[in-house]
């Protein structure tokens, strides 16, 4: 099996990942902000910052063959800065990419997502061969994390997610859903606007199939 570092894994996608992985049997190094016992006793659990800093990347990939990256900003409000979503999302991305080409890692895989792709809205199938047209801060910052994922020439697989919904699920889908549980009249009837959701158990599957093919590098 394979020796995996997952960041982020404290989020709602990583915990259930390197659960996952784990019990798959993969030896699994799950760096986190603030360390807690979460995980099956093989799991070993490691600190990091919280990536507005500098990672020393090398010291945590010693001993790592697959890194699956997880760890970044999402959409947290107006407050926070360009710069911010910049340096987590794109810089640390760039930093850790470096360092994975600089150690012979086997595998890169980078969870970005369909805002990298397209704003909340399109008008037509998106499709990967399409052209990039993120909207936001959020999604312009991904796409140059794909970039820099690329220019580093470490082998790589770049997943863009969907809405991914599960047990646990925070922000606007879980404040929907509270809303569906309650006694409340919806006026959801009325509304014509569809969604594309993705399990988080699909999106971890998927994340197992690619950590399993090689063919599937460089995509």
């Amino acid at each position: 099996m394979t020796r995996i570092l997952v960041t982020g894994a404290s989020g709602f996608i990583g915990r259930a990942l390197v659960a996952d992985l784990a019990t798959a049997g993969h030896s699994v190094r799950a760096a986190m902000r603030q360390p807690a016992d979460v995980f099956p006793r093989s799991v070993e659990v490691v600190a990091v910052s919280d990536l507005t800093r500098p990672v020393e990347w090398r010291a945590l990939l010693k001993g790592v063959e697959t890194v699956v990256h997880l760890a970044g900003i999402a959409h947290a409000g107006p407050e926070i800065a360009e710069d911010a979503y910049d340096r987590i999302n794109r810089l640390a991305t760039a930093e850790l990419a470096g360092a994975a080409r600089a150690v012979g890692l086997r595998h890169l895989v980078f969870m970005s997502s369909v805002r990298a792709q397209s704003g909340p809205a399109s008008m037509e199938a998106l499709r990967e061969t399409g052209t990039a047209r993120p909207t936001d801060t959020y999604g312009r910052s991904k796409l140059a994390a794909e970039d820099a994922v690329r220019a580093s020439q470490a082998p790589f697989t770049i997943l863009r997610p969907a809405l991914i919904y599960g047990q646990g699920v925070k922000g606007n889908l879980a404040r929907l859903v509270a809303l569906a549980q309650t006694s409340w009249p919806l006026p959801v009837g009325l509304c014509r606007n569809r969604r594309s959701l993705l399990a988080r158990e699909n999106l971890i599957a998927a994340i197992h199939l690619v950590l399993k093919n090689q063919e599937l590098m460089g995509v």
